[in-house]
């Protein structure tokens, strides 16, 4: 571009060196736009393998235990942690443990792991047909991790965990949602985490201390102490 050059920009064209400069710095604009997307997706970590059924409605069957959290063993021995609607846990089968159950629900599935969104009234009670589950215990630990609520991190939202779930996970552990502790690509079932009083505790790396134990089907980490 010549000094000499001069562009109003009512004019229907710009001299030759004034637009050769303008097209390099659109072609170098786009360029970055394009850069800094294809730079931004890629740096984004991809969603985990969850997914909520939603309005996919199945029939449970098997026995049911409501410690640490509600779950049922269905007669093939898999065993299926409860949920209730929204951000609540399953009241509904309160004081029933080791009854057999049969309920409807939608399944919330992850690594391995199934929750069940329980129907509102599709709970029915037989007998009780069992004693407590097996308890083994594996020993003591201090586990790194963070604790999230078990319906989001399963599959009701993606991603649940972090600090941009932090919120929505408080509330549904002080709902009475199922907690989980993610701790070096296990999850295990959190026992004895009291989340309305320790909000500030979910949804950020921590060190928790305690006990491992196997309840029935379930990987449990019983907390002692922070």
């Amino acid at each position: 571009m010549r000094e000499d050059e001069f562009y109003v920009g009512y004019l229907p064209h710009a001299p030759a060196g004034v637009a050769r400069v303008v097209r390099r710095a659109v072609v170098a604009l786009l360029v970055l736009v394009v850069t800094l997307s294809v730079t931004l997706v890629v740096a984004q970590m991809p969603f985990a393998e969850a997914s909520f059924e939603y309005g996919v409605v199945r029939e449970f069957a098997g026995v049911l235990y409501e410690h640490p959290f509600p779950h049922v063993v269905l007669q093939d021995g898999a065993v299926h942690l409860l949920a209730g609607a929204g951000k609540r846990g399953s009241s509904e089968v309160a004081g029933h443990d080791g009854h057999d159950v049969r309920l409807r629900g939608s399944r919330i599935l992850r690594a391995g792991m199934t929750m069940v969104e329980v129907e509102t009234g599709s709970v029915r009670f037989g007998a009780a047909s069992r004693g407590p589950e097996e308890v083994v215990e594996l020993g003591r630990a201090a586990l790194q991790g963070e604790i999230v609520d078990g319906k989001c991190y399963l599959g009701v939202m993606n991603p649940g965990v972090g600090q941009v779930h932090r919120d929505c996970a408080a509330r549904c552990l002080a709902g009475g949602l199922p907690a989980l502790f993610v701790t070096e690509g296990r999850v295990l079932v959190l026992s004895g985490f009291d989340a309305k009083a320790r909000m500030d505790m979910v949804g950020v790396p921590l060190t928790l201390e305690g006990v491992r134990k196997k309840i029935g089907g379930l990987e449990v980490f019983e907390l002692t102490g922070r």
